[in-house]
């Protein structure tokens, strides 16, 4: 019988704080799919079904930057984000820096997600919302009475955004 969770067989590991899962994956990641997770101190892992959880390097300037969330833009292609505005693309093997990282904002980024078309919302501190609409990142602002506050999630559903800052619903 598989186990449902799977341990990060490490010991000495960084905790990690997000995991994604690729789009058509199918019924079972330990299987057929392929995923990624990330955490802090720039702790970044892919999951390939042949040889489980896989530690991969970042970008040194991501490397003792805490990440908190990843999110799949295409089936090989996701983002991560993190401390002082940080972006990373994975390309399906390896990780870069976005060249708008920490250009758009130095605030804590929070969480991402994406849609199929490959557009992405990024969240965090004060307030901060970037747009990705395939091919670069724009500053977005939230509804006023939410200026200044922590988005600490965003999910996308169709052409639907919709986040929660300091306990609200946004959408």
């Amino acid at each position: 019988r598989e186990r449902p969770l799977v341990a990060w067989p490490q010991p000495n590991r960084s905790p990690l704080t997000s995991v994604a899962v690729a789009p058509g994956s199918g019924a079972s990641l330990l299987t057929s799919g392929s995923g990624l997770a990330v955490g802090l101190d720039g702790t970044a892992l892919h999951y390939d079904a042949r040889t489980g959880w896989l530690v991969d390097p970042v970008p040194p300037r991501a490397s003792r930057v805490n990440l908190f969330g990843v999110a799949y833009t295409s089936s090989t292609t996701a983002i991560a984000v993190g401390q002082f505005g940080v972006i990373l693309r994975w390309n399906g093997t390896t990780w870069t820096e976005d060249p708008q990282s920490i250009s758009l904002t130095q605030s804590q980024l929070n969480a991402v997600a994406a849609s199929p078309s490959g557009e992405a919302w990024a969240v965090g501190t004060f307030g901060t919302i970037l747009h990705f609409d395939g091919s670069s990142w724009k500053v977005e602002l939230p509804p006023a009475e939410d200026s200044g506050v922590n988005i600490t999630s965003v999910a996308v559903a169709g052409s639907d955004v919709f986040a929660v800052a300091a306990g609200n619903l946004l959408a």
